[in-house]
């Protein structure tokens, strides 16, 4: 009976050992959790400016692509009015 008693205390520390393990996880995984969300919070209001810079990047480039092609645009017409005063000067 003695050696049941003394298996039992045994167990009884032994459980008494994983409990307070897993409390300690608990504990470590809660802090993991706090921190990964603050990385994350962090990583979104990074991409958030990074999406705000490549906006105006964007937009400065379409107006960069406009002022081309007006100007492209512009040199064509004055081509082909040069071409039809050639052909009417002719004529």
């Amino acid at each position: 009976m003695a050696e049941v008693v003394e298996r039992v205390a045994r167990l009884e520390e032994r459980s008494d050992g994983v409990t307070a393990a897993i409390a300690d996880l608990k504990v470590t995984v809660s802090e993991l959790d706090g921190r990964m969300q603050t990385g994350f919070a962090e990583m979104r209001n990074e991409f958030s400016a990074v999406r705000g810079e490549l906006s105006g990047i964007r937009s400065e480039m379409n107006t960069q692509f406009r002022w081309l092609m007006g100007g492209v645009g512009s040199s064509a017409l004055v081509i082909l009015v040069a071409v039809l005063a050639a052909i009417l000067a002719r004529g």
